[in-house]
């Protein structure tokens, strides 16, 4: 299971925005233990990574330069 999260939310124009992923077993619900990596996409468009995962199975980017509106961003887990 990957789970995305975005600090702050809502963030202003320029502000610095951390995306980050944490990635569990589907089973147990613990994290992955460090094992592969996290892309971060906004459509076809590569944002971050790949990432390698931290011990606990997370992994974040930060940016500044978002455009103005909502986005959607994915977090695919290999």
């Amino acid at each position: 299971t990957t789970l995305v999260s975005v600090a702050p939310t809502p963030s202003a124009l320029n502000e610095a925005t951390t995306v980050s992923a944490a990635v569990s077993n589907a089973t147990n619900g613990i994290g992955v233990n460090g094992q592969g990596t996290v892309t971060f996409r906004e459509g076809a468009t590569v944002l971050a990574g790949p990432l390698n995962l931290t011990s606990n199975g997370q992994t974040s980017f930060s940016k500044s330069d978002f455009s103005e509106g909502a986005h959607f961003v994915d977090a695919l887990y290999s």
